[in-house]
């Protein structure tokens, strides 16, 4: 079973396999179809406040998942990649513009085999067994990397890495991309306005740059982009964060956006395994023993710590008792944890996007009796009223 959380974020999580393949739940809007169902019928109102299994191949193993803002790709057990939902931008990469209610297969170059997928909000990476980079969809800043800017692309590209790299990691942000190269380093094109791509610049660039990690901080090992920002860490054990830093995103004490990575202030007894930061204001780090630090944006609860305070520095999530998280990914406004014992754990944002307190993480649960329901529609359920509480970012969604 692989879950995918749907609310304009990416959550890719857990798998488990059946005799006939492989089940993806999601759950979230689905107005383009980025549920998988045949549909773009919520199975629930308002949304889908359930999970729901998206309607794959027979026969089909799944490997990974992740979610953009209107869409949905899949990484299959044989490299291949599926994907639906919103293709107004090409996000599908199957040679067309039209969006799709089911899994349909992107067109992969001849003998390529993929081995990670990640997805900004309407474009998305491919990291290949040979070390190189696939991406397609939307390129209004040159996310695509492939030289060009404002050309979408309905079929994968090649980024253009520099000769002789090989990528060995991938993230993308809203309309940025990062990858980790064999040596260590980091790579970033895309969207620059804040400094997210940590060349000390705010000039868009749609071929691959250095970031300039400090040397002190030795090579990189994982990464996470955000909105607007991005994250890394390093053998060294630092965390370092660069971009916009309005909500404290950053986590090094203040408000100010970088354009070169400082260092996030993670407590000294911590050792952090890996970084989220899917396309919000907030980060998240998973530790060596199975807890997760919050830092950034908490309007809506995202930070799991039981207030609404926008935190500079990392707190604690309050998991429940005994919990051990071994991987968790973040969406614009929540995020989804998945625990050693193979449940789900989520907290932020809901339909109503409600300004009270957020209760610390809850387990999600496939009975539609206990799962938390939200009392107003969302604009484009039949009947709604409410206008949709839309985070604070700088760009406004495609309808």
């Amino acid at each position: 079973m692989l879950a995918l959380s749907l609310s304009a974020l990416t959550a890719p999580l857990a798998a488990a396999q059946t005799a006939g393949g492989s089940e993806v739940l999601a759950w979230g809007r689905n107005t383009f179809g980025q549920l998988g169902n045949g549909t773009t019928a919520p199975s629930t109102t308002p949304g889908s406040t359930v999970p729901i299994p998206a309607s794959l191949p027979q026969g089909t193993r799944v490997t990974a998942v992740s979610g953009g803002y209107g869409h949905s790709v899949a990484l299959t057990s044989t490299g291949k990649v599926l994907a639906w939902g919103q293709n107004t931008e090409g996000q599908l990469g199957d040679g067309t513009f039209a969006n799709s209610t089911v899994p349909v297969e992107v067109h992969l170059p001849a003998g390529v085999t993929v081995t990670a997928i990640d997805s900004g909000d309407d474009f998305v990476l491919a990291l290949t067994s040979t070390g190189n980079v696939l991406t397609w969809g939307y390129n209004e800043w040159g996310q695509l990397g492939n030289g060009t800017t404002g050309i979408d692309s309905d079929v994968p590209v090649e980024v253009d890495l520099p000769q002789g790299t090989t990528a060995t990691a991938i993230s993308a942000g809203a309309g940025h991309a990062l990858a980790v190269t064999s040596t260590g380093d980091v790579l970033a094109w895309g969207d620059n306005d804040l400094g997210q791509l940590g060349d000390n610049t705010s000039t868009a660039h749609n071929v691959p740059i250095e970031t300039q990690i400090p040397a002190a901080s030795g090579t990189v090992t994982r990464i996470a982009a955000g909105d607007d920002h991005s994250l890394a860490l390093t053998s060294t054990g630092e965390v370092l964060a660069w971009g916009y830093n309005a909500e404290g995103q950053l986590g090094d004490g203040t408000t100010t956006t970088r354009r070169l990575p400082v260092e996030t202030h993670i407590p000294s007894d911590v050792t952090v395994t890996s970084l989220a930061a899917g396309s919000g204001f907030q980060s998240f780090a998973l530790t060596s023993t199975g807890g997760v630090l919050a830092w950034g944006d908490n309007t809506y609860g995202q930070l799991g710590d039981g207030t609404n305070t926008r935190r500079t520095q990392p707190v604690e999530v309050l998991l429940p008792e005994g919990t051990v998280v071994t991987a968790l990914d973040s969406g614009d406004d929540h995020a989804v944890a998945l625990t050693s014992t193979g449940g789900l754990l989520a907290w932020g944002i809901t339909a109503t996007a409600s300004s009270a307190t957020t209760p610390p993480p809850t387990a999600m649960s496939r009975s539609r009796s206990t799962w938390p329901r939200a009392p107003l529609l969302s604009p484009w359920a039949p009947g709604a009223t409410t206008a949709w509480p839309w985070p604070r970012g700088r760009r406004a969604p495609r309808p």
